[in-house]
């Protein structure tokens, strides 16, 4: 309804509520996600941070258009860049070993990588909210290197599961680095 709405042309004001409300509804998702001891899983973290992300960074885009004094396009980053990335790259992690015949957890590897994407998320972020202040070199230069840097480790670290036969069930979890 918030995107039906910017697209429209509704208010600022009307969006802006919008935009909160959504962000609240991702907020929401996340005590689906709390099953105890469990929740501290790499892979549940994940789907747990997308929502956060998601869900603070609608939040902050609907606060920008009811007079915040932050950048609206930044807060729109946390959401997409943080939350839609985080979110894609727990689902290529997950479905990418369930989809090849292996099992949880993820490799080490793409726990780091789903740190790097948090990080990134925060220099390309938190220094336009004012929360801590600009790394040294071309603004967004670091940001995008951890970006790309998630991505390839995923690629690295599944592109044997994906490049190889399904495993069957007979068949142990052999390749990689899993823990």
């Amino acid at each position: 309804m918030a995107v039906c709405g910017v697209l429209a042309g509704w208010s600022d004001g009307v969006t802006g509520y919008l935009l909160v409300a959504a962000g609240a509804a991702f907020l929401d998702r996340i005590s689906d996600l709390l099953i105890g001891r469990e929740t501290f899983r790499t892979e549940i973290l994940a789907l747990v941070g997308a929502s956060l992300l998601s869900g603070v960074g609608l939040i902050l885009a609907g606060m920008a258009r009811l007079g915040a004094p932050w950048d609206g396009i930044t807060a729109l980053h946390l959401a997409f860049m943080g939350g839609l990335g985080l979110g894609v790259l727990a689902v290529f992690a997950i479905a990418g070993l369930m989809h090849t015949g292996r099992s949880l957890p993820v490799p080490r590897s793409v726990s780091v990588a789903l740190a790097l994407t948090v990080g990134a998320v925060g220099l390309r972020t938190l220094p336009a909210l004012g929360v801590i202040p600009w790394p040294p070199g071309p603004p967004h230069a670091l940001a995008a290197l951890l970006w790309s840097a998630t991505f390839l480790i995923w690629l690295r670290a599944y592109w044997p599961y994906l490049s190889r036969p399904k495993l069957t069930e007979a068949e142990p979890n052999r390749i990689g680095d899993q823990r």
